[in-house]
């Protein structure tokens, strides 16, 4: 911590030697004025943690001098100190008026001089940490981002008041004593990725993110908070302090981009590419093709155009009417999953998925359309192919519910292994880890982001992690059932 600041102002250059010598052995740091006006302008200046004021100078005397200290609202708190002769109550009153907070009285006395000036430096560090809380709690009860102060036992022992609306807790009333902060945020949102929730309250790894996501209900959309948590020591006392910043907007629009680019990427390519290469023959051979082929060719350019057009038309209903595709009131008959993962494996030419499904599974409903899940399956298998050496893996997908009551989807592929700083990241939004064992750069690194956006709006979870059985990841995806309709 810095030395103390001791302005000491008097005319009598014996006056001011003799505080130097008393005071140099408390290590402070000592700085002089020889009036008023240079008092003035060097407290001003140098803001001081304390001024030792001698009453009687010529000129601009120490009571005008205190009161312009006090005018100003730069040096209107620093603690003044008058030095005077006079001991009568009328100079006692005086100095009062004109703002001094202590008296001492010449000649000095060494002992009470050191005392008085420990006593109100003391103070004074104190007044400055209290100001400095309550600037700092000012600033956090206007911040629209929510910060809650736990114990190391996750007790929570601050909310501002952003904070108490997230977790909705009374903005006036005093904070419930014990309350955790985990056991708060697990009965009003899932934790995701919960891979990463294992560790609370430690910090999450660098470059991952914690979310508190609430999922979408039939009057509230979906809303996402991200949690970070910032560890606090101060000897042998540990807090943590979470930062709750709403995402809602961000993920959202990232998620609809990433599905806008997977669309356009995969429902328009292929009606496309027949439009194109359709025409490009009948451009390239007018004159040797028979009527018959040249209305083949005609036909197909006609096919794919209208293709075309009507996966426009399906991809701007969707930007319009996102939501729709994981909304309380979609249903998915599991027993569809089987075309859902033939359609998307021949649009994107896997020849070796094999998908296996329960009894028990397929008489199930799931709370998803079929849009929602092809994007899932697609994403899924998209990558496998990405980060297998041939681009040809074999894939198995299964799927079958749990004791609990849950959906399982499971997927395994055979590429690429993932070192487990990655594996914690891949479900950030934009994440690449760089190129790939076999030399490919990443795509936007938001597939398995759009995945678990979708899987956690409607209340499931999602896990990646490495096959045990040789090279490649599995992924699990657990999701509820559609209740009332099995």
């Amino acid at each position: 911590m810095a030395n103390n600041i001791v302005l000491i102002v008097d005319d009598e250059p014996i006056a001011r030697q003799t505080l130097e010598a008393l005071l140099t052995p408390e290590d402070y740091e000592l700085v002089f004025a020889s009036s008023g006006p240079e008092a003035l302008e060097k407290a001003a200046r140098i803001l001081p943690d304390v001024i030792l004021l001698d009453v009687m100078m010529p000129g601009m005397d120490g009571y005008e001098t205190c009161r312009r200290l006090r005018a100003n609202p730069a040096t209107s708190s620093v603690p003044v100190i008058m030095i005077t002769a006079l001991n009568d109550r009328k100079s006692l009153i005086t100095g009062i008026e004109s703002g001094a907070d202590d008296f001492i009285t010449k000649p000095i006395d060494n002992a009470e001089l050191r005392a008085r000036m420990r006593t109100i430096t003391t103070l004074n560090r104190y007044r400055l940490m209290l100001a400095e809380q309550s600037r700092f709690e000012w600033m956090l009860e206007r911040s629209q981002d929510g910060y809650v102060l736990i114990s190391k036992t996750g007790e929570i022992k601050y909310a501002n008041a952003s904070a108490r609306s997230y977790l909705s807790l009374p903005q006036e009333s005093p904070l419930p004593a014990g309350m955790s902060f985990l056991a708060l945020t697990r009965k009003q949102y899932s934790l995701e990725p919960a891979d990463l929730w294992i560790t609370w309250p430690e910090p999450a790894p660098e470059g991952t993110t914690r979310y508190m996501l609430r999922p979408e209900t039939e009057s509230e959309h979906i809303f996402y908070l991200r949690a970070d948590c910032h560890k606090l020591t101060a000897g042998k006392k540990t807090e943590y302090l979470i930062h709750l910043r709403d995402l809602t907007t961000q993920l959202t629009s990232e998620r609809d981009m990433s599905v806008f680019h997977y669309f356009i990427s995969h429902k328009l390519n292929t009606p496309l590419n027949h439009l194109i290469g359709s025409l490009q023959l009948l451009a390239d051979n007018p004159d040797s093709m028979t009527r018959d082929e040249i209305a083949d060719f005609w036909g197909m350019a006609l096919s794919g155009a209208k293709a075309l057009e009507a996966n426009i038309k399906d991809i701007f209903e969707y930007v319009s009417a996102s939501d729709s595709a994981w909304s309380r009131d979609a249903v998915l008959p599991a027993q569809a999953l089987r075309h859902v993962v033939d359609a998307v494996s021949a649009m994107l030419e896997l020849g070796n998925v094999n998908f296996i499904i329960t009894k028990t599974a397929e008489n199930t409903n799931l709370m998803m359309n079929r849009r929602a899940m092809e994007i899932i399956i697609g994403k899924l298998l998209e990558n496998s192919k990405k980060f297998h050496p041939n681009h040809d893996p074999n894939i198995i997908i299964t799927a079958d519910v749990m004791p609990g009551g849950l959906f399982r989807l499971r997927v395994l592929d055979e590429g690429a292994n993932i070192s487990p700083d990655q594996l914690a990241r891949l479900w950030t939004p934009y994440y690449q880890a760089g190129k790939s064992h076999y030399g490919e750069t990443q795509g936007m690194g938001l597939g398995l982001a759009t995945v678990g956006s979708i899987v956690w709006a409607v209340r499931g979870t999602c896990s990646i992690g490495n096959r045990t059985d040789g090279p490649g990841v599995v992924v699990e995806i657990y999701l509820p059932l559609k209740a009332g309709l099995e």
